[in-house]
Parts: structure tokens; sequence; C-alpha cells
């Protein structure tokens, strides 16, 4: 009865430590997968140019990854309640010439580095960065 009970104890710290809960109540699934669907600076909506596929995925070892609509990328993360974290990201330095690519995974990588909180509504993920305004949109893929 005691190897249990300390088996039980261990699993939920072990679940509990591996996602965060948000103030709305949703927890980041960890490990997920992301589709970025639009940016949103100072209150005007951008969306993804089309024909290009922009991803993020988040791994339970504090590890994050995904796609620039060019180049892969990886970075390190960390979740403190709603507040995201997004270290210095590195990727892969290929050169695309289709129009708007390469402004659009600099723009994103940048959002990225400054991210600042996240929320999420069904599957749908919100990341907060800059001023707080600014925010990138995801659905879960």
């Amino acid at each position: 009865m005691k190897l249990l009970s300390i088996v039980m104890i261990s699993l939920i710290l072990v679940t509990t430590a591996c996602s965060s809960l948000l103030s709305g109540g949703e927890e980041l699934t960890i490990p997920s997968q992301w589709k970025l669907m639009s940016f949103s600076r100072a209150g005007d909506e951008i969306t993804v140019v089309e024909g290009s596929t922009v991803t993020l995925e988040f791994g339970a070892d504090g590890q994050l990854g995904g796609t620039g609509g060019c180049n892969g990328f990886g970075a390190l993360y960390e979740v403190k309640n709603d507040m995201l974290i997004i270290k210095e990201i590195v990727s892969t330095l290929m050169a695309c010439m289709d129009d708007g690519i390469m402004e659009q995974e600099t723009q994103y990588f940048s959002a990225l580095q400054s991210a600042t909180k996240y929320e999420i509504s069904g599957d749908h993920l919100t990341i907060f960065f800059g001023e707080a305004e600014d925010t990138l949109n995801f659905v879960k893929q």
C-alpha cells in the first residue's frame, strides 16, 4: 500500500512538472505542435504568406523548434504560470527567394524571442510579444 501511494504521488509530481496551468484554466500540453495563422501588430492582422508553413513545437525537455517558413529553428524555453520566456533562437541559414518569406521569418523569430506571455483557448494558442498588444496566433496541429 505504501509503495502504491509513493508511486501515485510521484506520478502526480511528474505530471505537474511537465505542464503549466494557465490563468484561463487550460494547460499547455507538452509536447504540442502549433501552426502560425497570423501576426497581430499594433492592431493590424497580418496573415502568413500564402504557400508558407510556419510552425512551433514545444518539447518536454524545455526545447522548442519548428519552421519559420524557410528555415528550421530551435531554442530553449521556460513557462512560468502564463509567462513564456524563449531564449536565443538558432536556425538554419537557407535563403528563400519567394516574396515575403524571409521578412516573415525574421519577424517571426524576433517576435518569439520577445515573447512575454501566452494564452490557450481550445485549439488556439496566442503568444504575446513586444508591448503585449502584439500577438502570434496559432492553431493546434
